[in-house]
C-alpha cells in the first residue's frame, strides 16, 4: 500500500505530510482524498468533525454528507469519529430539535 510505503521511506504518515504542506482549502482537500482512499467512513468522520467542531455549525455538510454517503458509509462513521469524541454528543451538543433527531435517526445513532 502506498501509505505504508511512504512512512518506511519517510518515517513520517502521509497524512501528517499533507497537514504540514498544505493550507486551507487545499489541505482540506487532499486529506479528504486520502482519507476517502483509506476507508470512506473515515473521510465521512472527518467531514463530521469539520462541520461540528469550531465556531458554529456547517449545515451545509452535515446536510450533503448525509444525502450522499449515510447509505453506504453509516456503519462505520461512528469508530472513526471516536478520536475526535463522540458523535452522538457532539450532535447534540451542535443541533436541536427534528434537525438534531433527523441526523441522529438516518445514520443510525439513537
Amino acid at each position: 500500500m502506498i501509505v505504508a510505503k511512504f512512512f518506511e521511506k519517510y518515517n513520517k504518515t502521509l497524512r501528517d505530510t499533507i497537514v504540514s504542506e498544505f493550507v486551507g482549502r487545499s489541505e482540506n482537500t487532499y486529506l479528504l482524498a486520502h482519507d476517502f482512499c483509506i476507508d470512506p467512513a473515515n473521510a465521512c468522520a472527518n467531514i463530521f468533525r469539520s462541520a461540528i467542531k469550531g465556531l458554529g455549525t456547517r449545515d451545509s455538510s452535515l446536510i450533503n454528507i448525509t444525502v450522499l454517503f449515510r447509505d453506504r458509509y453509516a456503519a462505520g462513521v461512528s469508530d472513526f469519529y471516536k478520536p475526535y469524541g463522540n458523535l452522538v454528543k457532539d450532535i447534540k451538543g451542535d443541533t436541536s430539535g427534528w434537525y438534531e433527531k433527523t441526523l441522529l435517526q438516518l445514520w443510525g445513532l439513537q
